[in-house]
């Protein structure tokens, strides 16, 4: 369910010292079954026009060309 979701809440043991220590600890568990928290997402939107034709807008970094974006679609 977690690799779904727009947010996740994360419990850490407050009586416990090592704060820290437990973070890195749910991260790296979590990285290990590919769901990464760490990585802010990217927000894409197409947009169709009136004349037939669409505009496509990236908010956040593509490492990518216009060709890769017609892959895609």
């Amino acid at each position: 369910m977690a690799r779904n979701s727009d947010g996740l809440i994360l419990i850490i043991d407050l009586s416990r010292g090592d704060l820290s220590e437990q973070l890195k600890m749910i991260i790296k568990e979590l990285n290990t079954t590919n769901i990464i928290v760490t990585e802010r997402r990217r927000k894409v939107e197409v947009e169709m026009k009136e004349n037939g034709g669409m505009q496509v807008v990236c908010f956040g970094n593509f490492d990518g060309t216009p060709d890769n974006v017609k892959e895609i679609l």
